[in-house]
């Protein structure tokens, strides 16, 4: 009698013949048999067994296991039919599974690729070297992002491209679709937000004035009169218009397609003065034949701040580049790219900018944010 009871408990503990390991989970083409043979075995058991009550819940069940076995049986061979309940979930051609990405980083995990949009002439921030590689400190900064993004999507292989870009075309090509990230020298404005988004702050400046040591030019006052170029598209030409428009400046202002070019018409003697972001304006008096016949002056015109820039609106990416950035600053590893790029010899001729890290720089790595300054 006890081995009998014994072997009732095994049944009912036991699967039932049709259910294969995915049917264990809940899942698979016999899930609905399962039940099925689970009732009728029910039934079956019952049946067969004397029990203390005498009978009366057999005679209860009787009724609803037939009507169950009845009636499901119709839809478990429905379903054990269907191809399609044995198909498995699609893969991701990257190798991740991950459906919760979203733009920037749904177009990379599809394309395989991440295109950066990089500067040929913002020294120390995103420049070519001799062999026409990207690098500066913002450039670092970007593969650092870079890396974060490979590490996001299992992608360890993820091709990198590098678009070149100026300051006048950069807002146009991001808008076209044509890159996915920049780290170089935009300057992060609220007037920049209405097109674009931006990280947290990667570097804080004020926008000066070089000039030769040998004139007369030291500060924002003595341009009337003068020559004056500027970079075309940056936020130092908005600035010098304002001051001919609304506060009637007087001076002759034109601009060049690049940092390189628009230092070069300085030595050349085509203007007085050049104005722009004053670790610019470092960089390329650090390149001239005589560094010390430039003099870099004046009460900064405007504070600004370089983030990096990518598709207006996509918070999931954004919050990923924060992160790396807040990451970098926290950690000091923000403080040894800096040093690398602007306190000592870097490429391609081994100059030194010699250009100490403001305490508004410092004070940034320890609170990052994103705030705009005008």
């Amino acid at each position: 009698m006890k081995s009998s009871r014994n072997a009732e408990r095994q049944i009912e503990r036991a699967d039932p013949p049709c259910a294969s390991t995915s049917d264990r989970r809940g899942g698979g083409d016999g899930a609905w048999a399962r039940r099925i043979a689970w009732c009728c075995r029910d039934w079956r058991t019952l049946r067969g067994r004397r029990t203390r009550t005498g009978g009366w819940l057999q005679r209860a069940c009787r009724p609803l296991a037939v009507l169950l076995c009845v009636s499901l049986a119709p839809i478990a061979l429905a379903q054990a039919s269907d191809p399609r309940s044995n198909a498995s979930p699609p893969s991701s051609p990257s190798g991740s599974a991950d459906a919760t990405l979203q733009g920037t980083l749904k177009k990379i995990s599809d394309s395989g690729e991440i295109v950066l949009g990089v500067r040929a002439s913002s020294a120390p921030l995103s420049y070519a070297d001799a062999q026409g590689n990207t690098i500066g400190y913002s450039q670092d900064i970007a593969l650092r992002i870079v890396d974060a993004i490979k590490i996001r999507l299992h992608m360890p292989d993820l091709r990198v491209v590098n678009l070149p870009i100026t300051s006048a075309n950069r807002m146009a090509l991001l808008g076209a679709g044509r890159f996915d990230l920049e780290c170089g020298s935009t300057t992060h404005t609220l007037e920049r937000e209405q097109t674009a988004s931006f990280s947290n702050n990667i570097f804080l400046y004020g926008i000066k004035i070089a000039t030769r040591r040998s004139g007369s030019i030291r500060d924002f006052g003595d341009l009337d009169g003068q020559r004056v170029v500027t970079t075309a598209g940056t936020t130092s030409e908005t600035l010098l218009r304002r001051m001919l428009d609304v506060y009637h400046d007087n001076f002759d202002l034109t601009t060049q397609a690049d940092h390189d070019q628009s230092f070069a018409a300085l030595v050349r003697g085509e203007a007085d003065a050049f104005v722009v972001d004053e670790p610019l304006l470092y960089a390329e008096r650090s390149r001239t034949a005589k560094p010390s016949d430039y003099v870099i002056t004046g009460t900064p015109l405007a504070f600004e701040n370089y983030a990096c820039m990518f598709r207006r609106g996509d918070t999931q990416f954004k919050q990923l580049v924060d992160e790396t950035i807040a990451r970098l600053q926290r950690s000091g590893q923000a403080a040894a790219i800096y040093r690398k790029w602007f306190e000592q010899p870097v490429p391609p001729n081994g100059n030194n900018l010699r250009y100490p890290m403001s305490q508004e720089l410092r004070e940034l790595f320890a609170h990052p944010n994103d705030r705009a300054q005008h």
